[in-house]
């Protein structure tokens, strides 16, 4: 039994009266002492504190802690973690609170542990030895092999948990016979319980055939991998002294191959040298797909590093890629040589890292990569790239306020370029001497008890000189905000909140801000100006999230309380009130009446890459959101066949079908999506050349919302919305090495780009990104 109090007890009168110290006790389920545990304390900014093991009485002791609040999590050797008391995450942890002078007693017991067994075997049901079965849960997974009877048991902390099985090669699938971990059954263990989950291995295809050399002579020891144009996954295979190779398993679908020699020389399928010029080759359920590679004519880089005395340089890191990001490395001997052999014909740049300093270089004499020289590579002929080591300066950075020029004189900055560095002043200044020369982006953060915002510039340092760079920074103002339960008031902790721009819906990739164990929030720094806060519980159990309104929560964005920031002050949002959560299920069906799987459902638009803690539809098509408040709640769902929409089959999140959810239950809401139409058209540079790789996004001009996405990898692009509507188009182009961001037409922002009707039929849409 878990003794769940907290006790401070006083300390000898000669104890320092800044610190404080954390002891305790930590006992198995069965009360005898724990062992082979590691306990670490954690401060509320998740920073590392400290960690200590247990000795034979399961005891512990943190002898020295400076007074503050802090939480205790216990790590068992399969690396589980718990918290005390008795808690499955760093938010629901208790607080422990050190006071200076005391000793804080901090006793628990580990939670009793539970089992997950089953068996894998083959469609004819003959067992599999050998395979590993991962169980992935709240804090990473924990494994173990099948025996001879092709069974697994694995012991886990409670929670809930995906089984997958790795069947070799690369290979692996979720139980029960799911390509991708989202599709995959969960499975909840409770303390002394066991869970049986067995499975069948899934019906595959596989992918066979030889590598040759431009000679046409095998290529051995070739690695081999797949990738599932769908879902990513795939297998691996090396080749034999023939050249030969397999890989024997692959889900049926569409995949691309990739081919590295071991000196780490690639190249895709057929004889292509980037992932979106590659072929594309299809496997089907108990057929072996040949695919034959002839790898392309190779030559080799080699030279010296030395030194300003023309000294060589040893053990210095060398890099050369190509214009697909394809990198070799190597490292120079104690004479300053080094060689690449077997890089695939074409143009290259060359970068050096000195030992000593740190410091990177490119070939020749150039601290950026966009300055480097262009090193040809040709069929069997060496090319020689020397460099010499720069000459190193100095960058002295300052900050100052954006308004009134007045000097800061507590933050950290950040350096990114040639050579890379971190340090905080208290006094006004910061000097990152013996740098490399070049150009630089400076990242400056102001003290977090300030209300000053963090802000970035560029400068480029000069050898054996001193560069120096004010960093401009914008005063900000705070939020502060109580969290309770509504039906009794009681403050909740763990609660965690984004906060998004009045008049958009567009949740960020998780909720940073949370509450404290008083329930007290406090947000800073923000910009000034107009916001909505979005509350997810996500570990306070039972209870649903919401868009905060005036009197308690909300489902909708629009019906959000606006929250005005205003710069050096904090502005109390209305409190924020909890009810218990409900959840919405249901069907999604394609434009045909078919079931749709790995359908996104989502509470806002999603940019790609952000914001993606949102459930997809199984193979039947079903999904189910849950941990929602009992309000009236739109629901977005994203298809690549289809275009994305609103619940009702709409763009406009204004007029969404608002699905009404209730405490304790769940919700049913079906849909059939509609397919839309097309904006379509060619993205080129302002010289007329193609563009292949970029973002498209199409943004409601009446929400900002995101309604139409494409990731173009060719000469045009077709981009499916919902119409007729009307919409503002973004850009995010990638032009050697270069991220360029844009709006259609001219535009620098949402405000400035320009409106676009989309008719039923579709429209064509010309994109110039504006860069040569």
């Amino acid at each position: 039994m878990a003794l769940t109090a907290t006790v401070a007890l006083a300390s000898p009168a000669t104890a320092n009266p800044t610190f404080g110290s954390i002891t305790g006790t930590l006992t198995t389920s069965t009360g005898t002492p724990a062992t082979g545990v590691r306990v670490t304390l954690l401060d509320t900014n998740h920073f590392h504190r400290g960690e200590v093991g247990l000795n034979s009485q399961g005891q512990f002791t943190f002898p020295q802690v400076r007074a503050g609040v802090y939480k205790v999590s216990f790590t068992n050797s399969a690396y589980q973690v718990q918290w005390a008391y008795q808690q499955r995450s760093f938010d629901t942890a208790a607080e422990i609170t050190v006071t200076a002078g005391a000793a804080t007693v901090v006793n628990d017991s580990l939670l009793a542990p539970g089992t997950i067994t089953g068996r894998v075997t083959d469609s004819d049901g003959v067992p599999q030895a050998g395979i590993w079965a991962s169980a992935s849960g709240p804090d990473g997974s924990v494994g173990g092999s099948t025996d001879i009877d092709g069974r697994y048991t694995l012991s886990l902390l409670p929670g809930e948990y995906r089984v997958e099985l790795l069947l070799g090669s690369g290979f692996s699938q979720w139980i029960p016979q799911q390509e991708q971990q989202h599709n995959a059954q969960v499975f909840t263990v409770s303390p002394g319980g066991t869970v049986v989950a067995d499975d069948t291995v899934a019906p595959t295809g596989s992918i066979a055939g030889r590598v040759v050399d431009a000679s046409g002579q095998p290529a051995a020891n070739v690695y081999v991998s797949s990738r599932s144009i769908t879902s990513g996954g795939g297998a691996v295979a090396w080749t034999d002294d023939n050249g030969d190779y397999q890989i024997p398993r692959l889900f049926p679908g569409n995949y691309k191959l990739r081919f590295q020699l071991p000196t780490g020389a690639t190249q895709w399928g057929h004889g292509k040298l980037a992932d979106d010029q590659a072929d594309t080759f299809s496997v089907a359920v108990g057929n072996q797909t040949t695919v034959n590679e002839t790898l392309l004519a190779t030559g080799a880089i080699a030279g010296r590093f030395v030194d300003q005395d023309g000294a060589g340089i040893g053990n210095a890191e060398v890099t050369a890629y190509d214009n697909y990001n394809n990198s070799v490395y190597a490292m120079t001997d104690e004479t300053g040589a080094y060689r690449f052999d077997d890089l695939i014909v074409g143009d290259y740049k060359v970068s050096f890292v000195d030992p000593t300093s740190g410091r990177r270089q490119y070939a020749y004499g150039v601290g950026n990569s966009e300055d480097a020289a262009i090193i040809l590579v040709q069929a069997n002929i060496t090319t020689t790239v020397d460099d010499t080591l720069l000459t190193g300066g100095a960058l002295r950075v300052t900050a100052t306020d954006s308004v009134t020029g007045a000097p800061l004189t507590k933050f950290c900055a950040l350096l990114d370029g040639p050579s890379y560095g971190h340090e905080c002043t208290t006094n006004s200044e910061i000097l990152f001497d013996g740098i490399g020369a070049g150009r630089y982006f400076v990242y400056l953060q102001p003290d977090e008890s300030s209300l000053y915002m963090h802000n970035d510039a560029q400068a480029t340092v000069t050898a054996n000189a001193t560069t120096d760079v004010a960093v401009p920074v914008q005063l900000g103002g705070a939020i502060t905000a109580t969290v309770n339960a509504r039906a009794t008031g009681a403050p909740v902790a763990g609660v965690c909140v984004a906060i998004v721009a009045a008049g958009t819906a567009r949740l960020p990739d998780g909720e940073p801000y949370c509450s404290d164990g008083t329930g007290q929030l406090d947000i800073k720094p923000l910009p000034p100006g107009d916001y909505h806060m979005f509350v997810r519980p996500r570990q306070s159990t039972g209870f649903g999230a919401q868009w905060v309104g005036a009197n308690g929560g909300t489902g909708a964005a629009s019906s959000a309380k606006r929250i005005t920031v205003t710069a050096g002050a904090t502005t109390a949002a209305p409190a924020v009130l909890l009810d218990p959560a409900g959840a919405i299920t249901g069907v999604v069906r394609g434009a045909d009446n078919t079931p749709l799987a790995d359908v996104g459902v989502a509470l806002s638009s999603i940019h790609p890459g952000v914001g993606g803690d949102f459930p997809y539809t199984d193979q039947n098509g079903r999904y189910t959101v849950t941990g929602l408040g009992p309000y009236a709640w739109p629901l977005f769902f994203m298809d690549e066949e289809h275009a994305r929409q609103w619940s009702g089959g709409t763009a406009n999140r204004m007029v969404a079908k608002k699905i009404q959810v209730t405490s304790g239950a769940t919700a049913t809401y079906d849909i059939k999506l509609k397919t839309g139409t097309v904006i379509t058209g060619s993205i080129r540079d302002r010289a007329g050349q193609p563009v292949p790789d970029a973002y498209l996004l199409a943004h409601s001009a009446l929400t900002q919302d995101i309604i139409g996405i494409k990731w173009e990898s060719g000469d045009t692009y077709e981009m499916r919305v919902l119409a007729p509507e009307l919409v503002k188009v973004r850009a995010i182009a990638y032009v050697d090495d270069q991220q360029v961001d844009f709006w259609y037409d001219n535009g620098t922002d949402f405000a400035s780009a320009r409106t676009i009707a989309v008719p039923a039929q579709g429209r064509t849409l010309d994109l110039v990104v504006p860069i040569n």
